[in-house]
């Protein structure tokens, strides 16, 4: 399989990677902690539902070791910890919010998007994950139906 190393992967291309690799997959959902109840891609983990999190995320208050161990911590999977992972972030598309003004404070949540940035380029720099992908599709996805727990 040639999904390893590379930037983006398919909803069909992480179907393969879960049957074929379970135990090396660590899938992290970057919406808020609702959203993520809702509906999720089955074995994936939440693990930035926090504001505080979220909050020292932005701030760069959470150093690389601090942020894997937030990963490791909250998911499903026995990881070991000498293991190298490939790591795959997916949210749903950020959408406008009608016509209303939107006034920046340091209250306002950040988008999906840009934790999934943030994340990705904290992590794939780090020696713990093989590679660092991001879903191609936002979430929902209509291909893969086997892949969500509701």
């Amino acid at each position: 399989m040639t999904v390893l190393d590379t930037v983006t992967i398919s909803t069909c291309g992480l179907a393969s990677l879960i049957r074929e690799a379970p135990d090396t997959t660590l899938i992290v959902d970057c919406r808020g902690f609702t959203e993520y109840n809702e509906s999720h891609i089955r074995h994936s983990m939440n693990a930035f539902f926090s504001k505080l999190i979220r909050r020292r995320l932005f701030e760069n208050k959470l150093d690389d070791n601090c942020l894997i161990h937030q990963l490791m911590s909250c998911s499903t999977g026995c990881f070991k910890m000498d293991e190298k992972l490939d790591l795959v972030l997916y949210a749903e598309e950020d959408k406008p919010r009608g016509n209303k003004r939107r006034i920046a404070s340091c209250n306002a949540p950040e988008s999906t998007a840009k934790i999934m940035r943030v994340l990705r380029e904290r992590l794939e720099d780090t020696d713990k994950f093989r590679s660092v992908m991001v879903l191609e599709d936002s979430f929902p996805f209509s291909c893969v139906v086997s892949l969500f727990s509701c």
